[in-house]
């Protein structure tokens, strides 16, 4: 059986499923405690922020309540506001949590983003714009308190994900062939025999999602549309 040249294309897909099988859960866990708490602080804020309605001669009603009883299409619609927790602002966003950036994680792997049409925005009152803060807590506050311990863990994580990376990709250099990499490194043997097959190491040059654009692009296979046609 001939060899199988460790391709660059190729170091680079091991790569990124060894980093994605190492990390992809505590990824995931990290960005949904994050958002957890972005939605604990939208709550809180809205529960506990109380305004007097009728010019300021009626009731005094929460932020919530005020906002639903708004006509459809009053309210300001956002996935992300700005809070101000031990003298510090931060940004949090629905879905990517304390993710900044475009795109959103890009230092973490195992994070899908969630498609426009299936997201959910937080209602605001009219005129609210993402960046401004909507409420502020002290050092001493529950909320300070996590948001902290969850930035120390997410810098702690893309550093380790980054060290990584760099020494899984040293190590895949040592070897010329995937036959001599599952010798070596016998451990990835799962992750790297796949490539002995023809299919996927050529696969590796061309992302999936790549390819299936260029052919539908350039109409392949040949003979495609009439076989459609035909049905």
């Amino acid at each position: 059986m001939a060899s199988t040249r460790l391709t660059v294309a190729i170091k680079e897909a091991l790569v990124s499923q060894l980093i994605d099988h190492a990390f992809a859960d505590r990824c995931r866990k990290l960005v949904a405690a994050e958002c957890a708490l972005a939605q604990e602080i939208y709550d809180h804020t809205m529960d506990t922020w109380f305004l007097k309605v009728e010019g300021g001669k009626g009731p005094k009603l929460s932020l919530r309540k005020i906002v639903a009883a708004l006509p459809a299409g009053w309210p300001a619609m956002s996935n992300s506001f700005k809070v101000e927790l031990a003298g510090q602002v931060t940004r949090f966003d629905r879905y990517a949590g304390l993710g900044g950036g475009y795109p959103p994680n890009n230092n973490l792997v195992g994070i899908k983003e969630v498609p426009v049409h299936r997201q959910h925005k937080w209602a605001f009152q009219p005129g609210f714009q993402s960046h401004y803060t909507i409420n502020v807590y002290d050092a001493a506050h529950e909320f300070s308190e996590r948001a902290a311990a969850l930035g120390s863990l997410r810098k702690d994580l893309t550093a380790e994900i980054s060290s990584m990376r760099q020494s899984t990709r040293a190590t895949l250099d040592t070897a010329s062939t995937v036959q001599k990499l599952i010798v070596i490194w016998p451990e990835v043997e799962e992750f790297a025999a796949p490539f002995l097959k023809k299919e996927t190491a050529a696969a590796a040059f061309l992302p999936v999602v790549a390819r299936e654009r260029l052919n539908n692009a350039l109409r392949l296979p040949p003979g495609g549309d009439k076989e459609l046609s035909e049905k």
